[in-house]
């Protein structure tokens, strides 16, 4: 126990649970803002690919 009012502080060098918490929710977030640019990039691709042929 250190000086921090009975919370047990997590050693240098790692993160606390909040951190890792925060992390992984923004990581989480940008998945499916990444899979959806993708697809969109992808239907963009083939719209323009077809109009292109088509004349």
């Amino acid at each position: 126990m250190s000086a921090n009012k009975g919370w047990w502080a997590s050693p240098e060098g790692e993160d606390s649970m909040s951190e890792k918490f925060l992390r992984k929710t923004r990581e989480s977030l940008l998945v499916p803002i990444g899979a959806v640019y993708t697809m969109y990039r992808d239907y963009v691709k083939r719209t323009t690919q077809d109009a292109g042929e088509k004349w």
